[in-house]
């Protein structure tokens, strides 16, 4: 299965789209641009955009959860005294 089936873009092209509009700084198009664009552009994009969102939020919620659990082992055990010899 293609990714553009998988996410239901509907066109193929439309991820090599984004990515590349993406990759020149993903600027939000101005209201002139979105009525030249064709719909189906803008919802895939809008597709898109969310996923990305939706990825960035786990991604941070990921790096808290290990920031939070790193800190908490680390202060839930006491160091073990050394013998003395």
């Amino acid at each position: 299965m293609r990714l553009a089936e998988q996410w239901r873009l509907e066109r193929d092209e439309s991820l090599d789209l984004f990515l590349t509009w993406r990759s020149m700084g993903g600027e939000p198009p101005t209201l002139g641009e979105l009525l030249e664009l064709p719909s189906w552009m803008i919802r895939d994009f809008q597709k898109l955009s969310a996923r990305l969102h939706r990825a960035r939020q786990r991604k941070k919620q990921r790096d808290e959860y290990k920031k939070e659990t790193t800190s908490a082992s680390s202060h839930s055990r006491p160091a073990k005294p050394q013998r003395s010899r």
